[in-house]
């Protein structure tokens, strides 16, 4: 299905996307081994209709982060939803590729390989690709190069976005960070006077900084307690936290996550990825997140094949539809909350300025 797209608003030199259709996902495609290129044709069309061949140099090439530092399911389903986008390309587009490097010395090396090849765009998923893309960009003049999520970089001294030699594309995700934050201290203070909620961050696909920052803007009104260092095993870092009294949990896509919230075994409420919190069975889950980065690439495909990146950035909103939100089970409070806060995000004149006095404020009935 062809996601439909609205162009919203405009910020500057900054084309910002309303996303009208989330784009579905149906079936499980194959998958190679890690760090070997997997090719995802484009439809074959019909046979009344004559093949038309794209231009040369209209291949699109999708680099996901390292295998290593992700969790599993969650891995598998970040492939599943970028390959699915080979059934929606703009009609000038040839064919889609999307690589799965082993580890992170082998992202630009599946990178410069597809430039080399002649792909039209090569793009980067994963935390800190904007310095990776802006030197690829450099290297090789004639591809298109784009990450995400990168941050917008700084105004200058006439409030216009400097040009960047690789595409940015800004997602919402201190946003995110900052709803799940506020998801898991309204769970945390249900029934307690002295609410904990613990983290447990290993490090995913989004950046860690922008997430985390997020995160402790919505963890209002509650104690927050986190491991630090890498040298505790899931089972040692749960149960510090649970020594700390946290009563909820925030997991990130981390490799060791599942481990950890087995580890766990139902003594605290859980937030983490959708993927982690489908793949581990019996888990009192609160909320699922994730940020939906096929849709994102969507607009990032429609914008090459318009011929407008990378001189214009591409800005989401908390609003637009790459936010995706799963409240758990029997907690009705709390997805009316987050749509509150949601709505608080989405007025804010500058879509990455923080809410004024913490989260809620501006919205009917928030904390």
């Amino acid at each position: 299905m062809r996601a439909g797209r609205e162009l919203s608003r405009s910020r500057g030199n900054v084309t910002s996307w309303r996303v009208a259709a989330v784009l579905s996902v149906a079936g499980l495609l194959g998958c190679t081994d890690a760090g070997v290129e997997e090719l995802v044709p484009a439809p074959a069309p019909t046979p009344a209709e004559e093949p038309a061949s794209a231009p040369a140099g209209r291949d699109i090439e999708v680099v996901l982060p390292p295998a290593d530092s992700i969790d599993g399911p969650t891995y598998e389903a970040l492939h599943r939803r970028v390959s699915h986008l080979s059934a929606s390309l703009p009609d000038d587009v040839g064919e889609l590729t999307v690589r799965r490097p082993d580890t992170a010395p082998f992202v630009v090396d599946l990178a410069e390989l597809a430039a080399s090849r002649g792909s039209g765009l090569v793009c980067l998923l994963g935390a800190d690709t904007a310095a990776t893309t802006d030197t690829l960009a450099e290297r090789y003049g004639g591809v298109t190069f784009c990450g995400l999520p990168t941050e917008l970089p700084d105004v200058d001294e006439d409030g216009q976005l400097p040009t960047t030699p690789a595409a940015r594309v800004d997602l919402p995700v201190a946003d995110l960070g900052q709803l799940v934050g506020v998801a898991a201290a309204s769970v945390a203070s249900e029934g307690d006077d002295d609410p904990v909620v613990g983290l447990l961050l290993g490090g995913d696909e989004l950046p860690p900084t922008v997430f985390r920052d997020g995160l402790l803007r919505g963890l209002v009104d509650v104690e927050v307690v986190e491991v630090e260092g890498a040298d505790a095993t899931p089972e040692e870092a749960v149960e510090s936290l649970l020594a700390a009294d946290a009563r909820v949990i925030v997991f990130d896509g981390h490799a060791a996550t599942r481990d950890a919230i087995a580890a766990l075994d139902g003594r605290a409420a859980v937030v983490a990825p959708v993927a982690v919190v489908d793949a581990v069975a019996e888990t009192d889950a609160a909320l699922g997140y994730r940020l939906r980065h096929e849709v994102a690439l969507a607009a990032v495909f429609a914008s090459f094949s318009s011929g407008t990146l990378p001189e214009v950035p591409l800005l989401f909103g908390s609003d637009d539809e790459v936010l995706e939100l799963r409240v758990g089970p029997d907690r009705p409070g709390l997805e009316a909350l987050l749509e509150r806060e949601r709505a608080a995000l989405a007025q804010r004149d500058d879509p990455r300025a923080p809410v004024p006095d913490g989260p809620g404020a501006g919205a009917e009935g928030g904390l």
